[in-house]
């Protein structure tokens, strides 16, 4: 009887011994995982795995821990990874404020000078970025449609400063084909004349399956009834502000 109580309090003392040693070893693996996590960004268990040699069931273990402590997040961090990551908290904070102040010094406003340079190869004022033909009239026209300019500019100035050996009939062809018309839709305030239209009336070129469309704005039919009360509030300010940017 004396012998058999022996063995068991025996076998219980090891058996606390062995907990407590569990104990202290989990805890020391989760201070190192906490100090190693201080100091790498959004990281897997795997790669904690092969960095410590340890079984990733420990790991995941001492990950929880920390976690329940707020110590860490998880989460998909890294564009294009569709593995579980975890990430000290206060880094996390650190590389999302970085992200932002990146993303916001990538679209500060460029110079004027810069601009301008962007202006003048979008609408093709460069002689590298010049075309030629009816398909590429017809690509500036698309460039510059609803502009009003005097009806002599277009072929003395406006088009041929886009395209290389501009040729009239270009032009003449794309309105055969019913491709692309001209007429005046933004018209004065007051009487109009009803004369026919001479060199210095300023007209526009669009393409002719949007002319319903520039028709309808330029007599401003806009049924404001069917707008939103948030669209009416932009209509409002835009009226009286003009155009505007965030």
């Amino acid at each position: 009887m004396f012998l058999s109580s022996g063995r068991v309090f025996w076998a219980a003392t090891e058996r606390l011994g062995q907990l407590k040693a569990s104990r202290e070893a989990s805890e020391a693996l989760r201070e190192i995982v906490r100090g190693r996590l201080e100091a790498l960004g959004p990281v897997t268990v795997d790669d904690l795995g092969e960095s410590f040699e340890l079984d990733l069931d420990k790991i995941q273990y001492a990950l929880s821990e920390l976690e329940t402590e707020g110590f860490v997040f998880r989460g998909r961090f890294t564009p294009g990874l569709e593995t579980e990551e975890w990430c000290e908290r206060r880094l996390l904070q650190r590389i999302h404020r970085y992200s932002i102040e990146s993303l916001r010094q990538s679209i500060q406003p460029v110079s004027v000078q810069d601009f301008m340079r962007f202006l003048f190869a979008r609408h093709h004022l460069n002689y590298e970025t010049q075309g030629s033909g009816p398909a590429a009239l017809q690509y500036v026209l698309e460039l510059v449609e609803g502009y009003q300019a005097p009806a002599s500019s277009w072929e003395s100035d406006l088009i041929p400063s886009r395209l290389t050996d501009y040729d009239p009939l270009w032009l003449d062809m794309l309105c055969m084909s019913g491709k692309v018309t001209w007429g005046r839709f933004n018209l004065p305030q007051g009487p109009v004349s009803k004369s026919s239209p001479v060199k210095s009336t300023p007209i526009s070129l669009i393409d002719r399956g949007h002319e319903s469309l520039w028709r309808t704005a330029a007599k401003g039919e806009i049924h404001i009834a069917s707008l939103s009360k948030h669209a009416q509030k932009i209509r409002e300010f835009l009226k009286a502000n003009g155009a505007s940017f965030f």
